[in-house]
């Protein structure tokens, strides 16, 4: 004789199965998502982090090579219009002196290489991120080439050169020749300068946006 089945119990515990189940994988899924947002701040946290030492750095080095160009101008005034410059001794090792800037840009790899840009769910700030270390970051690499190769391969050779005992420099370098140089040096420097900034701005843009997101 066939047991009769309770229909109304079955399914009620079918019904606390199916709740367990549901209940069970929502938390599940809460515990992944608060993961998620934690290591999502810790990354823009890192990120805060490389871009508030770029910026300080970026400053130092901008400031710095403003002061260069000035010295550098006033040189070039003192080749084309051949004024008393006392201080040109002083001026010209200048031109061999290379400067460059080093982003901090770590934790941007980091997360480039491990698939962790995703993180940040803010598609506008993401995309900045991405920009700032894959364009601007470029465009500021290939000024400084440019300033580095005119100083490999025209000033320190011409420097070392010319140079005397005493650390003067013979003065039959300062010609037409030497003065297109300076012009260039000039060029190259202004277009390095004009990168740092631009890098600092977009630097400074982004840092302002993941503060007011994240902190």
């Amino acid at each position: 004789m066939l047991k009769k089945i309770n229909w109304q119990s079955t399914i009620v515990e079918l019904l606390v199965v199916i709740v367990g189940v549901t209940i069970a994988f929502q938390l599940n899924n809460m515990k992944e998502n608060g993961a998620k947002l934690d290591l999502e701040k810790k990354y823009v946290a890192s990120l805060i982090s490389d871009l508030e030492s770029d910026i300080h750095n970026l400053d130092s080095l901008i400031n710095s090579d403003e002061i260069r160009i000035k010295h550098i101008k006033r040189l070039y005034h003192y080749l084309a219009e051949n004024t008393n410059m006392d201080s040109v001794d002083v001026v010209v090792p200048q031109l061999a002196y290379l400067s460059l800037f080093y982003p901090r840009n770590i934790t941007y790899e980091s997360m480039k290489t491990s698939g962790k840009l995703d993180l940040i769910q803010d598609l506008t700030i993401k995309n900045k991120i991405v920009e700032l270390y894959e364009f601007t970051l470029v465009e500021k690499e290939e000024a400084e080439y440019y300033h580095r190769l005119l100083i490999d391969d025209y000033m320190i050779p011409l420097l070392m050169g010319n140079i005397n005992y005493d650390g003067t420099f013979d003065r039959g370098i300062l010609d037409k020749k030497f003065m297109n140089h300076v012009m260039s040096y000039i060029v190259t420097m202004v277009q390095k300068i004009a990168k740092y900034k631009l890098f600092r701005k977009n630097s400074a843009s982004i840092l302002k946006t993941l503060k007011e997101e994240y902190q």
